[in-house]
C-alpha cells in the first residue's frame, strides 16, 4: 500500500514467518512535513509512530505477525 498507493520507496524482504518492510522514502511523511513547515505542530518521528501504530501493527496482527519497529533516519 505504501508504494502503490501513495508512492513511497519501500523494500520488503521476508518469508511466511517473518518480513521487514524497510521504507527508503515515504511520500506522505514528506506531505506532512510540508506542513510543518507551514506551522503544523507535528515531529518526523510522531508522524512515523502514526502510521506504525495506528496501521501496521494492526495489519501485522492480521496476517499473524507480530511487528517491531525501528525508527532509523537518513537524510539525504
Amino acid at each position: 500500500m505504501s508504494k502503490n498507493l501513495h508512492g513511497s520507496g519501500v523494500e520488503v524482504k521476508g518469508n511466511k514467518e517473518s518480513a521487514i518492510l524497510n521504507t527508503k522514502t515515504c511520500a506522505t511523511l514528506t506531505a506532512a512535513m510540508e506542513f510543518k513547515e507551514r506551522g503544523m505542530p507535528i515531529s518526523r518521528v510522531e508522524y512515523c509512530r502514526g502510521c506504525i501504530d495506528g496501521y501496521h501493527k494492526k495489519v501485522a496482527a492480521n496476517i499473524g505477525l507480530k511487528l517491531d519497529a525501528v525508527f532509523m533516519e537518513k537524510r539525504m
